[in-house]
């Protein structure tokens, strides 16, 4: 429907809406449809392709299993951030190594037991800023990564 009608004047709906906002009865009329015009066609037309979570979960990893031993962890996917938590207690901040590029990272560390742990990602799903940081709590590591291109991960790597 047009924003006028062809004497000019706003719809009843359109002008309660307008004078009265959200709190308006027929407000969740207000929404207008953001998409592309129709190109009067019936056959479906492709938007954009990406790939899908599920695509995603079914691929190969880029977990480097031959050198990582840390194999538990979890992530989470902020708006420009990654952060990554590893359950590890160390003794202090001295016993963790992190280096890491735009695409990729490995985090050596000296647990309580004196043993060497490590976890190590070739391909991240997206790249990152190479200002990397490590804060080390009494019974974990977190790791943050602030992202180049602000998207969804849906994992941490490829």
């Amino acid at each position: 429907m047009d924003e006028k009608h062809c004497n000019g004047s706003l719809s009843a709906l359109e002008e309660n809406i307008g004078n009265k906002g959200k709190h308006s009865y027929y407000y969740a009329h207000s929404h207008k449809a953001t998409g592309p015009k129709w190109d009067g066609k019936p056959q479906p037309r492709l938007l954009s392709k990406n790939n899908s979570p599920e695509d995603c979960y079914n691929s190969k990893t880029s977990f480097d299993t031959n050198n990582s031993s840390i194999t538990v962890y979890s992530f989470s996917d902020e708006n420009s951030k990654i952060k990554i938590y590893i359950p590890l207690a160390v003794s202090s901040a001295d016993d963790v190594i992190l280096k890491h590029d735009c695409e990729s990272f490995a985090l050596t560390a000296t647990d309580i037991n004196f043993e060497k742990k490590r976890l190590a990602f070739n391909k991240l799903f997206g790249t990152v800023e190479e200002n990397g940081k490590v804060k080390v709590k009494s019974d974990k590591i977190i790791v943050t990564f602030t992202k180049k291109e602000v998207k969804d991960w849906p994992r941490l790597g490829f």
